[in-house]
């Protein structure tokens, strides 16, 4: 609660006093609690409380999804809300409606203020109206991403709001970090961040592996699970080079699902047949940021084991070559380099950027610079 004590997450504390549809009372007071109504394969309503580290229930790959294509959109921008207001009926002072907001700073920085309230009925704790608040503004500005692909009609065994995993070699998705020591025996690396270990990778015969950047090459091990879920640590059965220390950056990948990259979560949100083809399911769902919740609970964004397409900055994907141009500017008194990419016109999923890794001749730690359409350093 703020104050050192526990609460319970989510409470409702309201009356209903006016005639509504049964149905929609019961999906507001699921709203409360990010619950989800939802009508399964059989015609029965149910409720969902979808959870930060609900397990997967189905894994899709490019050899189990018609013609091996996944479909993949952003949700418009204008529904990025990067600051959230909300209303509540605050108990601690005398049942008065009050106001919290939270912004996500950088963001607004970026790319400048977008701005939505909401009214939380039944929330008459400020504690939990703020986790609410952050809450919703982190699924506006990291939940973004959403997918769509036919299949078997085994994709009936999933429900809406159930979590799938989707290894896609075109996205060439994995959780990527930076480590902060190594034990002494070498078999365990300590990560800066938390990264999630998913339950049906582990229990599915599917083994992970770590690959980890030294100098200018990757130096591949095979992770040995320690448990499930928010991990920091990561475990070997076999000595790390004595080159893998404090600040090395590691990715996490599957095999058997792609040659590079790690099965990524989304949540269902859809399920239905396809017309005039009985045999085939549509399934469209939407990315899971797997700490979101711990995120609004502490009332911060938490910046760990983010899912990321350039992963590994020695192999980076679909650029073909690179050219460069160095001049100097006499009256700056400055150097510039221009970077001249040669892009793969087979590649479907340019976002109009370039990402750029870089490091000092004879260090072994990457540098990131998020680089925006123009491609000069200065």
């Amino acid at each position: 609660d703020g104050n050192g004590n526990l609460v319970p997450r989510y409470t409702w504390n309201g009356l209903i006093d006016q005639q509504k549809m049964g149905r929609e009372v019961v999906m507001d007071i699921a709203a409360s609690f990010n619950g989800i109504l939802y009508e399964d394969n059989s015609g029965s309503v149910r409720l969902k409380v979808p959870s930060d580290d609900d397990p997967a229930v189905h894994i899709s790959t490019s050899s189990n999804v018609y013609e091996g294509l996944f479909n993949y959109s952003f949700s418009d921008p204008s529904v990025w809300y990067n600051s959230v207001s909300v209303t509540f009926i605050n108990e601690a002072q005398d049942w008065i409606q009050d106001q919290r907001v939270v912004e996500d700073t950088e963001a607004i920085a970026k790319y400048g203020k977008n701005e939505v309230s909401a009214n939380l009925i039944g929330c008459t704790s400020v504690q939990e109206a703020v986790r609410k608040a952050w809450f919703a503004l982190l699924s506006y500005t990291t939940e973004t991403l959403s997918v769509s692909f036919n299949t078997t009609r085994e994709g009936l065994n999933c429900n809406v709001g159930d979590v799938i995993l989707i290894s896609d070699p075109d996205m060439n998705s994995g959780q990527s970090g930076r480590l902060t020591s190594v034990s002494e025996d070498r078999l365990t690396a300590y990560t800066r961040d938390e990264m999630f270990i998913e339950s049906a990778i582990v229990g599915g015969g599917i083994n992970y592996y770590c690959d980890f950047q030294v100098g200018d090459k990757i130096l591949s091990y095979q992770l040995v699970p320690d448990g499930v879920g928010y991990v920091k640590t990561l475990k070997f059965d076999v000595p790390l080079d004595e080159h893998i220390d404090q600040y090395t950056v590691y990715t996490l990948r599957t095999d058997q699902l792609t040659d590079v990259g790690n099965a990524k979560p989304y949540r269902v949100t859809m399920i239905k047949e396809v017309d005039g083809s009985p045999d085939q399911i549509t399934i469209g769902a939407t990315e899971v940021n797997r700490l979101k919740q711990t995120s609004a609970d502490k009332r911060a964004k938490l910046e760990a084991g983010e899912y990321g397409t350039f992963e590994v900055p020695a192999v980076v994907p679909h650029i073909l070559n690179l050219e460069f141009d160095e001049y100097f500017d006499k009256d700056e008194k400055v150097a510039y380099l221009d970077l001249i990419p040669e892009l793969d016109p087979k590649y479907k999923y340019y976002k109009g950027s370039c990402e750029i890794y870089w490091r000092p001749y004879g260090e072994s730690a990457w540098n990131h610079i998020d680089h925006l359409y123009d491609a000069t350093i200065k």
